[in-house]
């Protein structure tokens, strides 16, 4: 199974995850570097879902992330590939078949968002999916977006795209959308913000080892 970064993980609880490692005791001792903060076990009990971390695999294990119920909650640690359950990547959450949350009196605006940009995007020639706290709800059930949240977006880009038409491509998801948008271009290089692309030669890259600078114009060589 190829894992890709932003793709979300059900795994049985936090035992799958945090197994033999100790979880910090009341009072004011640190814990030591990597120990799980109280938080992990709770957010994993209420949704046994992690994010796969861009990072490079370490002695077999894929880099992942938990995530907590407040926006600064994050924390990165390793999974062992044989407590995978199930995985949904940010294309299979196009689909309203995958999602597991259900909005009986209305779409919040990020999510009416990504319904409104849905049929534009699926016109284009563009893998993509969404990613952040809209993929997390959708995928878990668990309500994780606010009203102001911003619907993160996620476009397979293998081949190269002019500036011109990446404006184009902006202008119009902007158009369309009544919320902030992130969108990372996965490019052959990395992920690189598609705002930034169309705004500077000199781009900030996420690779697996660290984000890097880098001329636009390199991403696909």
């Amino acid at each position: 199974m190829e894992l890709r970064p932003h793709d979300l993980i059900r795994i049985r609880g936090a035992e799958d995850l945090f197994q033999g490692l100790p979880f910090p005791s009341p009072g004011n001792t640190p814990a030591p570097e990597g120990t799980p903060p109280p938080w992990a076990k709770e957010s994993l009990h209420l949704a046994p879902w992690i994010v796969v971390r861009r990072a490079i695999s370490k002695d077999g294990l894929i880099p992942v992330g938990v995530r907590g119920r407040e926006r600064g909650l994050r924390f990165a640690t390793w999974l062992s590939p044989d407590k995978i359950l199930s995985v949904i990547s940010p294309a299979m959450l196009i689909s309203t078949n995958n999602w597991r949350m259900t909005y009986p009196n209305g779409f919040p605006q990020p999510i009416q968002s990504l319904r409104s940009l849905t049929p534009f995007l699926q016109a284009s020639h563009y893998s993509w999916g969404p990613t952040g706290s809209v993929a997390f709800e959708l995928a878990t059930g668990i309500p994780s977006t606010k009203a102001a949240s911003d619907l993160d977006l996620l476009l397979e880009m293998p081949q190269p795209i002019t500036v011109p038409d990446a404006r184009s491509l902006l202008t119009a998801m902007e158009t369309l959308s009544s919320v902030r948008l992130d969108i990372q271009m996965n490019t052959p290089a990395g992920a690189v913000a598609l705002k930034e692309y169309c705004q500077t030669g000199i781009v900030l890259v996420k690779t697996a080892l660290a984000p890097v600078l880098r001329e636009r114009i390199t991403l696909w060589d």
